[in-house]
């Protein structure tokens, strides 16, 4: 049912607000009151085709908003209708349509934009005006069923969603059924297909991560002439120095300047945390001039393991590319 109406800046109405009782409710005044006037406005709720002239005169708009409310057995068809569009359900629909001078309409459902289809459909089950020579929905037999469940009240509506859940169920039941049984010739070919595809990835004997930490070794691979050189030189620059003491190894300068600062701290002890912090300097140092030298030691280029990783890879992304 219509629980509330509001009319503003609509035809000759500056702003009207109608609530109305469960039952029967009662419009009435002389011709010419302005009873049809709030008969169109509904009728644009409804989803009927706007026109500018329906807007007050000097306003740039019109605004006609109404509140419904249903039974169990509509609330279940306008939710179903409401999900299908995305948009949220609740015990009272709120629909609003405004008409723009310019020749713009916007209709809401629920404070969601939605299209005049959307709103038509919705307005067949919201509202039924009944006129002389107007279709009513007693007289249509596809609204029969729905009249007749509404009659029983919440306990039929609760039938009816699971009869239609079962239905729809058994609807997709016999649809996979039916592609089950669809042709054995295609149900071979198809076989034929998976089984070589099954097989294809089985044979790569694939494992988790494996690409990354390939990709990882052939890059350092394909650098190692360039990784070794850096690597000796920061090993000389840290260690050893240059052979012909044009450069001094860094940790034995570090050394000389802890020693000096170390005859300072004597004098004055506030200076020995800083001591200790070149100490801890130079054996951080050390410790990565031994990683250095173990890691130039294992650095190899093998060509032959490049050109494997390579042909590895680019069979682990064909697979990637075919299968995902």
């Amino acid at each position: 049912m219509l629980i509330e109406l509001r009319v503003a800046d609509f035809a000759l109405i500056d702003e009207l607000k109608f609530s109305f009782e469960p039952g029967l409710n009662v419009l009435s005044g002389e011709t010419g009151a302005g009873k049809s006037i709030v008969i169109g406005a509904i009728n644009l709720l409804l989803g009927e085709r706007a026109a500018i002239e329906q807007i007050r005169q000097g306003q740039e708009r019109a605004l006609i908003e109404g509140i419904f409310s249903s039974d169990a057995v509509l609330q279940s068809e306008i939710d179903h209708l409401l999900e299908s569009a995305g948009i949220e359900t609740g015990d009272e629909l709120i629909v609003a349509r405004e008409v723009f001078r310019n020749g713009r309409s916007i209709a809401r459902v629920n404070g969601r934009t939605v299209p005049l289809s959307f709103l038509k459909e919705m307005g067949q089950l919201l509202v039924d005006l009944h006129g002389q020579h107007q279709h009513q929905s007693l007289l249509r037999p596809e609204k029969h069923l729905d009249l007749l469940d509404a009659s029983g009240g919440e306990q039929i509506a609760n039938a009816r969603n699971r009869l239609a859940d079962l239905f729809k169920r058994r609807q997709d039941l016999m649809r996979e059924l039916s592609e089950l049984g669809d042709d054995s010739a295609e149900r071979e070919r198809r076989l034929d297909i998976y089984t070589f595809q099954v097989k294809e990835i089985g044979d790569a004997k694939l494992k988790p991560g494996e690409d990354a930490e390939l990709a990882r070794r052939e890059k350092v691979l394909a650098h190692a002439e360039k990784i070794c050189s850096i690597a000796s030189l920061v090993y000389m620059n840290i260690y050893t120095g240059t052979e012909d003491g044009s450069v001094e190894a860094l940790i034995d300068r570090i050394h000389k300047t802890r020693s000096l600062l170390a005859d300072a701290a004597r004098i004055d002890q506030a200076l020995t945390p800083l001591v200790d912090l070149l100490g801890n300097t130079a054996t951080n140092l050390e410790e990565v001039s031994h990683e250095l030298r173990q890691y130039q030691s294992e650095l190899e280029f093998d060509p032959v393991e490049l050109v494997i990783i390579q042909e590895r890879l680019n069979l682990i992304n064909a697979l990637k590319r075919k299968y995902g």
